[in-house]
């Protein structure tokens, strides 16, 4: 079985997040706006990172148009919508 880890904004608080969920072997880390951010934080490398870039700051468009095959993939939704980045429609 594959397993994903996903990563949120809402993970602002490390203090309690048991630190084994973020070291656990995943076959893919995907990374949510601002999540990017978190995971970067932690130590994490996503490989797919979903984003408006409406709340992120460690990661911009220009890393979107130069990804290249060692970096992440970018996944790049309108800023403009009714919902959150992670909720579903």
């Amino acid at each position: 079985m594959k397993s994903a880890l996903i990563v949120t904004a809402l993970i602002n608080d490390a203090v309690r997040i048991d630190k084994s969920i973020l070291t656990a072997p995943y076959d893919m880390v995907i990374c949510c706006d601002a999540g990017a951010d978190r995971a970067m934080e932690l130590g994490i490398r996503p490989d797919t990172i979903v984003t408006d870039f409406d709340s992120t700051r460690k990661v911009s468009p220009a890393d979107a148009e130069s990804q290249g095959p060692d970096g992440p993939e970018f996944i790049v939704l309108p800023h403009r919508k009714d919902m959150t980045d992670t909720e579903r429609s």
